[in-house]
């Protein structure tokens, strides 16, 4: 039961981290997920991670190539190869400074994939970049650290105080 509880609290406070965006061309649908928050930040590591889905068979084995573009044009990354995992693939990147980016992925078949042929697609996200702002960034992440090991605090004890109170009769 305790670490039922602790799981569920674990996947709430991920899934609360992360968002997600949808592109569908097609019978195919690719999802882009941010981590770890939902805007990312200038100057600090955000991770892309891509799920490609369809909704006739399931997709395995795929690679994408990627292109990161500013909002003015200017490439950045171009044709990053992507490696799949099942159905997904992710990549870290760094975005130089706040601002709209472009990133255009082609998902196609990988020289090992044995699934139903598709032929290449090109989806696109648009991503808003914000600004770096450290002070109010850890303040943050100090209030939702203490709240979070409040609430676990609140149901182990109240987990112990059960149990104790079962061993009683």
């Amino acid at each position: 039961m305790r670490r039922a509880v602790l799981l569920l609290f674990v996947f709430i406070c991920l899934s609360a981290l992360a968002s997600a965006a949808t592109e569908t061309v097609g019978d195919m649908t690719v999802e882009l997920s941010l981590l770890p928050s939902e805007t990312p930040t200038a100057g600090k590591m955000a991770i892309l991670a891509f799920e490609t889905t369809n909704t006739d068979y399931e997709i395995t084995h795929i690679e994408g190539l990627l292109d990161i573009y500013t909002a003015q044009g200017t490439l950045l990354k171009e044709d990053f190869e992507l490696h799949s995992h099942g159905d997904q693939y992710s990549m870290s990147y760094k975005f130089p400074e706040p601002g709209v980016y472009r990133l255009a992925l082609t998902v196609l078949p990988a020289e090992d994939y044995n699934g139903p042929k598709f032929e290449p697609i090109t989806v696109e996200f648009s991503l808003d970049v914000q600004e770096s702002n450290e002070g109010s960034s850890n303040l943050v992440w100090i209030i939702a650290g203490g709240a979070a090991v409040l609430v676990l605090l609140v149901l182990v004890f109240g987990i112990i105080k059960k149990d104790k109170n079962e061993n009683k009769i």
